[in-house]
């Protein structure tokens, strides 16, 4: 059976996202408390060196952007799964294993995730991914459904789609995370929805996808440094509530949650040490094009039926207010659980107010740079008077009139909203914005920072709503080849910290002056590549932040291409593959080679000059792989027999 045969109904199944509880997809092992719930995720053991590797379809797009290229859309895919891989307390790790062919009956058994573009992406969505094929779970005390294999799908039609948009990059990011096994949460992390998700592509992780990823695949130092807290969410009648969203919250750092089992009971883990606050909130009722609450997969029993949610209620935080400011907290210590967190609601029939997202101006501090709206915008402290832009469900009435009762205020003392200047934008007004002016505390500190938004009947918590910032975004205004070959990048906002980005591929670092200009090495490219420069902060701001895209076009020369011998990989032994390329700039380092099959150990790699390489493979019994799968590829250049290389 093919990848894409296979992954069928399974894959309109089980594709959504994730923490303890419900962070995952959940299955559980009882029918009555305690639920012991087990988790779908990748069998560590199962993996060469705790790695699962990822494949790119070789039917690329069937249309790009103006300037696109597939070789820009594989990088960006390369770029996506390394921010999992760099998650330093997570045990997984991802490689790229080249491009494979979506239509090949034999792919092997070893887990694997494959990226492939398709028609089927439901509309509205730039993507779809997630667990495909999972294994049955253990027999005994399973401890969890091993996911043999996970597939992202991408639009086949990319022309409206290009690959260097921030949007198209922490999609990405968000569907690997699907595919590893986390689900969706409501703490504007990547794992939230694209309607409230607050990541860029500086900052695409944020603390609630570092301790879910962390969580299902941990490191031994992992637990002993941060802290967790549990309790329980009811009705006030004392029912427990099912798939209630409970998050920590601090005022001056990033959140953490998790969802109830159906007996109401939580456990938050994976909590960086310090003061938090915590409060439950309902998920809400499917957006359009959605199946259920938040478009997640509910937990399944026994006999594998869904359970869903068991009603709305309004927001309150610990134990039991809708004023942020009479909230208890708790200070969260490593390696301690705070247990007794109880949380008690009050059922509502629907959310009114649900689904909020922030975008703001990005203050450029050039007049002459026109400046342009991004999502949970950066705040730049010290300037004056600006402004804030939200949109969702409930804000608005039918009339473009401020719902009732709509008062917007921070989680902290960060920032002042200025009275009398909360506004609808004139009609027609078919985003619902509300705009908001604000100032910045002289007393605030740097960092992302949290809006409550109250209404007639309930509250609405957005977590990440903007980041404080000490500077504008970074610039770039020129670049320029040196004789070496190394090229200096001159802008504004630079620092070292900085990187710059040839599309998906990280420049080499050269040098910086400490003012206007970085000297990188430029990644390698075949003749003629169109790329994108993008210039990087750790503060989560970056170059595409501002409306200029700086582009770079490498010298004209013939098309690289390969041979390769032997024919194929000896069965069950290791092959010395020798491959021989035109054109080619084979760089130690910088250069991997794949088969397009994750039971194909690449064990060694020898670069001879930029024209000659071999390579040790190791191919399983019982195989017959010919060599003309391989995939060799530098930097942003992607060469493979299969695509005519």
């Amino acid at each position: 059976m093919s990848r894409r045969l296979a992954i069928g109904a399974a894959l309109a199944a089980t594709l959504t996202t994730p923490g303890w509880g419900y962070y995952y997809y959940v299955h559980l092992t009882s029918a009555t408390p305690p639920y012991s719930p087990i988790v779908e995720k990748f069998d560590l053991t199962a993996l060469p060196n705790k790695t699962v590797s990822f494949f790119v379809s070789t039917q690329g797009p069937s249309a790009l952007a103006a300037g696109d290229s597939y070789e820009a859309v594989v990088s960006e895919v390369r770029a996506a799964a390394d921010v999992w891989s760099q998650v330093s307390t997570s045990d997984l790790r991802l490689r790229y294993g080249g491009l494979f062919n979506p239509t090949a009956t034999d792919q092997g058994a070893t887990p694997s995730i494959d990226v492939e573009f398709s028609d089927d992406v439901p509309p509205g969505l730039l993507a779809l991914g997630g667990p495909s094929i999972t294994a049955a779970p253990p027999k005994g005390n399973p401890t969890f459904v091993p996911i043999t294999h996970s597939t992202l799908l991408l639009w086949r039609d990319m022309s409206k789609i290009p690959s260097w948009q921030e949007l198209f990059f922490t999609t990405l990011v968000h569907e690997f995370g699907h595919t590893l096994g986390l689900q969706h949460t409501t703490t504007s992390s990547v794992m939230s929805t694209a309607v409230t998700s607050g990541a860029s592509r500086a900052h695409p992780l944020a603390a609630d996808d570092i301790a879910g990823i962390s969580l299902l695949y941990p490191t031994d130092g992992f637990a002993p440094t941060t802290g967790s807290i549990s309790g329980k969410v009811t009705f006030n009648d004392g029912s427990p509530v099912n798939l209630a969203s409970v998050v920590a919250i601090s005022r001056t750092g990033e959140p953490v949650s998790a969802m109830t089992l159906p007996d109401g009971t939580y456990e938050i883990d994976g909590i960086p040490p310090g003061f938090y606050i915590v409060y439950a909130t309902a998920l809400p009722a499917p957006l359009k094009g959605e199946a259920t609450n938040l478009n997640i997969r509910y937990p399944v029993d026994v006999n594998g039926n869904p359970i869903p949610p068991n009603g709305f209620f309004e927001t309150e935080f610990y134990p039991g207010t809708w004023n942020w400011t009479a909230a208890g907290g708790v200070t969260v210590r490593a390696g301690h659980l705070d247990t007794g967190l109880n949380i008690p609601v009050q059922h509502r029939p629907a959310l009114t107010l649900n689904s909020v997202r922030s975008y703001g101006f990005v203050p450029t501090g050039n007049a002459a740079i026109t400046p342009i709206a991004v999502p949970s915008p950066p705040a730049l402290f010290g300037t004056a008077k600006q402004t804030l832009v939200l949109a969702g469900a409930g804000l608005l009435d039918a009339n473009n009139n401020i719902a009732p009762a709509i008062f917007i205020q921070s989680l902290g003392t960060s920032l002042q909203f200025v009275a009398g200047s909360l506004r609808p934008y004139p009609a027609p007004n078919p985003n619902q914005y509300l705009a908001v002016d604000y100032t910045v505390n002289p007393t605030a500190t740097l960092g992302w920072k949290h809006l409550v938004i109250d209404s007639v009947d309930n509250i609405y918590v957005l977590p990440e709503a903007l980041n404080i910032v000490s500077a504008p975004p970074p610039s770039i205004t020129g670049i320029a080849v040196q004789k070496d070959g190394t090229m200096a990048i001159t802008g504004n906002g630079f620092n070292e910290d900085t990187q710059i980005f040839f599309d998906g591929i990280e420049a080499a670092f050269v040098s910086f002056d400490g003012g206007h200009t970085i000297t990188v090495e430029p990644p390698a490219a075949r003749p003629g590549y169109l790329a994108r420069i993008l210039a990087l902060n750790s503060d989560g701001q970056s170059s595409l932040f501002l409306p200029s895209l700086t582009t770079y076009t490498y010298p004209a020369g013939g098309a690289p291409s390969i041979s390769v011998a032997p024919a194929s990989l000896t069965a069950g032994a290791d092959t010395l593959v020798d491959v021989v390329g035109t054109n080619t700039t084979f760089t130690d380092g910088a250069t991997t080679v794949g088969f397009g099959r994750a039971d194909v150990v690449v064990k060694s790699i020898t670069v001879l000059s930029p024209t000659h390489l071999t390579v040790t493979a190791s191919a399983p019994a019982g195989t017959n792989i010919a060599t003309s799968a391989i995939t060799v590829t530098t930097d942003l250049n992607v060469i493979s027999p299969a695509r005519g290389q």
